[in-house]
């Protein structure tokens, strides 16, 4: 199962997956990692990885049932 949040700078969280809401495109399968280096006289050294950083990704969701109520769930 994913898990798709849409978080505010407050902390408030949005869970993007639900009964009435669901992804239909997006590609989750693509990361970044912050590599470790050191410079060298000409470019650097890269000795490791540290962790993911954060991504933006593209997605579509599509809304389901009547009109009015997709107004009061959204």
């Amino acid at each position: 199962m994913i898990e798709i949040k849409y978080v505010l700078s407050n902390g408030k969280e949005y869970n993007l997956v639900g009964n009435w809401m669901r992804v239909t495109t997006g590609y989750f399968h693509e990361y970044e990692w912050k590599p470790m280096t050191n410079d060298q006289k000409i470019g650097v050294d890269v000795y490791g990885f540290e962790k993911k950083e954060p991504k933006t990704y593209q997605i579509t969701l599509t809304f389901r049932g009547p009109l009015e109520e997709r107004k009061k769930n959204g």
